[in-house]
């Protein structure tokens, strides 16, 4: 996912937060990413964050920066058991961010894509558990009443 349209200028590309963040959400639910899972490494990026915003040095944004690397070094770690590539695809997304990140301003914009698609992410899985949930009210009303074609 490509953050700027232009760099320089800091102009965001819109699909950032649109298009691409919810294209991303529904191949990760798709994939069986848990939402707890997500959750967490969003928390972990935010508290690299606030260590951001804590530290007034002008050094601050390099002494934070390893830490994304040590966040998709779990991403990664995790992926050692996923056989439906869920974790591989966080990874890589997270991963192609961090190689964006230059300074403070771009660790922002990367949150604020993160942030997009954790939403899309999160409305998406409460879909599907919604539909799973309405799929097992029709089976067990088919199966609890054999007379009305439960058979």
């Amino acid at each position: 996912m490509q953050l700027y349209k232009d760099h320089e200028k800091r102009i965001i590309r819109k699909e950032v937060f649109d298009e691409e963040a919810k294209q991303l959400a529904e191949e990760l639910v798709k994939a069986g990413l848990p939402s707890t899972q997500f959750r967490k490494f969003f928390g972990e990026l935010r508290a690299i964050e606030t260590r951001l915003r804590s530290d007034s040095s002008a050094d601050s944004f390099e002494k934070a920066k390893p830490y994304l690397y040590l966040l998709a070094a779990k991403i990664h770690y995790q992926t050692r058991q996923d056989k439906r590539g869920a974790y591989a695809k966080l990874e890589k997304f997270f991963r192609g961010l961090i190689e964006q990140v230059k300074d403070q301003k771009d660790f922002e914009v990367m949150t604020d894509a993160v942030q997009a698609v954790l939403a899309f992410f999160i409305a998406e899985d409460a879909k599907r558990k919604d539909g799973r949930q309405e799929n097992k009210k029709k089976a067990g009303a088919r199966s609890s009443n054999p007379r009305e074609g439960g058979r």
